[in-house]
């Protein structure tokens, strides 16, 4: 899934261009996510900063995106969240830091819902094996896995991820922040982890469990559109 190239170049170039196009479309509203929900929870920081937009190049990290080209996973700019002007701090912290990830599910559950009907509509239509009908499969199957890649790879409890910052919630906070002095050397060794393929078998296998579920929770759809 995260391989960098898989002996075919015309593939592989294709799967990049792809994730590319994922970079500067999906990051931007990852990082958008987090600065509306901390805006609504009374933080304005990322308001303020101009960064309540989906404009990409107020949100694109140029490491994080070759990342996700390359490898499936990356990151943008984090939008800058003040944890002193939320109410109710660790639940700010906890709600604008999940709402990142969940942008990605979302995403990626209307992905699954445009492939279910677009494949049975093309199916219906005689497109299904067609060159036409294989692209528009295999840009919604990429679309889906890496939102959903994005996603669980952000929910790891591991500093600077968003994953780390939920944790605040559960833990007290000298712990928390204890633990978040060291967050540059996690960052380090998770960069390294990404790039040298060490986290693929467990982001590969906890994926593919949140695609099944996205396939379970939308089966409906195909009963629906029978019943059409």
């Amino acid at each position: 899934m995260f391989t960098l190239f898989n002996g075919n170049w015309s593939d592989t170039l294709y799967i990049f261009c792809i994730r590319a196009f994922i970079a500067v479309t999906v990051l931007p509203i990852h990082e958008w996510a987090h600065g509306y929900v901390a805006y609504r929870m009374g933080d304005d920081t990322a308001k303020r900063l101009g960064r309540l937009s989906l404009n990409p190049l107020r949100h694109l990290d140029p490491i994080g995106a070759v990342a996700l080209v390359f490898t499936g996973i990356g990151w943008a700019k984090p939008v800058p969240i003040n944890p002193n002007n939320f109410q109710k701090r660790k639940l700010g912290m906890a709600l604008s830091a999940l709402a990142g990830p969940m942008s990605n599910f979302l995403i990626a559950v209307i992905g699954v819902v445009l492939l279910k009907i677009s494949g049975m509509i093309m199916y219906d239509n005689h497109v299904y094996y067609t060159d036409a009908g294989k692209i528009i499969r295999e840009i919604l199957s990429i679309v889906i896995q890496v939102n959903i890649s994005l996603a669980v790879f952000n929910l790891l409890p591991i500093p600077p991820l968003d994953g780390s910052r939920l944790a605040s919630y559960f833990l007290p906070e000298k712990t928390y922040f204890g633990i978040m002095k060291y967050e540059r050397i996690f960052m380090l060794a998770l960069m390294i982890a990404l790039f040298m393929g060490y986290l693929d078998r467990p982001l590969e296998i906890i994926t593919d469990a949140a695609i099944r579920f996205l396939d379970i929770i939308t089966y409906p759809i195909d009963w629906i559109y029978k019943m059409l």
